[in-house]
């Protein structure tokens, strides 16, 4: 990639995030809302710092599901059914 491509990728790209930027700055709360951000996560968003605190709870969950089959599995058949 010559130098140029690479200046002109490099621009292009912080033209998208500065477009991003206004936008998640200029949402209501309303709309931050319903992507499931608030006010307070705009900057961690966009400096990639944000870490969706749902996936804790979805990690758990999976995790859980995943002792509860092998348990299951464990059990003797006429007990499984």
């Amino acid at each position: 990639m010559s130098i140029l491509s690479s200046l002109i990728a490099r621009f292009s790209r912080w033209q998208e995030e500065r477009a991003e930027a206004y936008l998640l700055r200029t949402m209501s709360d309303r709309g931050l809302a319903d992507i499931g951000l608030t006010r307070g996560d705009v900057d961690q968003v966009l400096n990639g710092a944000y870490e969706d605190p749902r996936d804790a709870i979805f990690a758990a969950r999976a995790e859980a599901r995943a002792r509860r089959d092998v348990k299951v599995d464990q059990m003797p058949q006429r007990l499984a059914a």
